[in-house]
């Protein structure tokens, strides 16, 4: 589903909700001030063009299999804790909807998981500490959802 062509805005909140429910989910956001983005070059040169930072914690229902096989072929221990990343909102006071969290959880998921490809990827316009810590994100995801969750959540994006 591509809510950017004709499904609108309610519609992927409703996907969102969806998803979460299927796969057993809950998101929680803990607000962290203004800080800047690791790497940011707008905030290097002073124009910051972010809201503020947002820690996320993503869960997975407490009942389910010890073992899971996350996207990346590996068979895991089922995480207790969840999963926390930072989350930067779009404009200053705003927050993030549980429907941009996913969608930054599907953009991620493109993004290769070594930092030179980042860099390369981006035509070298990323400060390198920026692809690191987009590599590490997405390799992060990889390893915490199934390939089974990561398909569903692509269609999001």
């Amino acid at each position: 589903m591509d809510h950017r062509r004709g499904g609108g805005r309610e519609a992927a909140e409703e996907w969102t909700e969806l998803f979460l429910q299927k796969f057993g989910f809950a998101v929680h956001l803990t607000a962290k001030g203004h800080t800047c983005p690791l790497g940011e070059e707008t905030c290097l040169v002073g124009k910051h063009e972010h809201g503020n930072q947002f820690t996320v914690l993503i869960k997975r229902a407490e009942t389910g299999p010890d073992l899971i096989k996350t996207s990346d072929g590996v068979t895991r221990k089922r995480p207790l804790h969840g999963f926390t990343f930072e989350y930067w909102a779009k404009e200053i006071n705003a927050i993030p909807t549980t429907t941009e969290v996913v969608q930054r959880i599907a953009e991620a998921n493109t993004w290769p998981i070594d930092a030179d490809s980042v860099f390369h990827l981006l035509g070298g316009r990323v400060a390198p500490s920026k692809a690191n810590a987009m590599a590490k994100l997405s390799k992060r995801f990889k390893e915490f959802f199934t390939a089974e969750e990561l398909k569903e959540v692509n269609k999001l994006r």
